[in-house]
């Protein structure tokens, strides 16, 4: 189950201007905006961000130049929009693109609108416009960008733009989101990546392998030998064992070795210790 999200974008000092800036562009106002990925905030490095705002203007003017704005699902989806906007602009922020008292020809249509100075206590700051609407956020460190992007219930898509890989992925593992796209619009569906989110952004995956398991349920059919001593715990003795399956049984003992180190069983006794009998047991030579 998917249920919107909040789409975070970090922009680093590093990253290539004119990318970002078109990937943005999209990624926000795409389908005018009106996706569940839609990038809600861009996060800026101070280093960067003057001269981001010049050409993230000049690219929205490029893609979307049309003066009667981009066409809603209906009126009343304008109307949340225009509303989220004059109060950000009420409490302090201001718009760096697009006009907030935009009188429009087309009541189902507005104007690609960009405010900064969006903050808490601003319905913007968390409410998800799904519209034509993104804030556009100043820090001075990746700390910071990634504390802001996880400032939402939300956590369905983002996007990190850098030169440097190392440094992307190290962002997006910090990102608390179902997906992290590097130097790529947060928008981005294929059939065979999973897509879903975290936090309240819903539950569950859709399409790939995990995908197709959400349509499946698993189940347990233990079953016993006549002679419970020719087995332990489920794991056959050697005797009439072939030599590849005593190699896969000691592969999946020296699995659980690994995976269950240092800890106890409620008999106190240690998981090596246990394990280890049980290898001896199962892998022993019998006359």
């Amino acid at each position: 189950m998917e249920l919107g999200g909040k789409a975070p974008a970090i922009v680093c000092e590093d990253a290539d201007l004119q990318l970002a800036a078109l990937e943005c562009t999209l990624g926000a106002f795409l389908y005018s905006g009106q996706i569940c990925m839609s990038t809600e905030r861009i996060l800026v490095n101070a280093k960067v961000v003057d001269k981001f705002r010049e050409v993230l203007a000049a690219t929205i003017e490029q893609v979307f130049p049309d003066k009667n704005g981009l066409v809603l699902i209906d009126k009343a989806q304008v109307t949340r929009n225009a509303n989220l906007l004059q109060d950000a602009v009420g409490k302090g922020a201001k718009a760096v693109f697009g006009d907030v008292s935009d009188k429009r020809e087309l009541a189902t249509a507005m104007r690609p609108t960009v405010l900064e100075g969006v903050k808490q206590g601003m319905d913007l700051y968390y409410t998800e416009s799904f519209g034509p609407t993104v804030s556009l956020f100043v820090v001075e460190s990746d700390e910071e960008a990634v504390k802001i992007a996880n400032d939402t219930d939300y956590g369905l898509a983002a996007a990190v733009f850098t030169e440097n890989l190392q440094r992307g992925f190290r962002l997006a593992k910090q990102i608390e989101t179902g997906a992290v796209h590097i130097n790529s619009m947060s928008v981005h569906d294929e059939a065979g990546l999973p897509h879903g989110g975290a936090k309240k952004s819903g539950f569950g995956r859709f399409n790939g392998e995990e995908g197709l398991r959400e349509w499946s349920a698993g189940g347990t059919t233990p079953s016993e030998t006549k002679n419970r001593a020719d087995s332990a715990f489920g794991i056959p003795r050697a005797k009439g064992m072939d030599l590849y399956t005593k190699l896969a049984v000691q592969r999946k003992i020296v699995g659980w070795l690994s995976r269950f180190k240092g800890q106890k069983y409620a008999v106190g006794i240690e998981a090596e210790t246990w394990l280890s009998c049980l290898m001896k047991l199962s892998m022993e030579q019998t006359a």
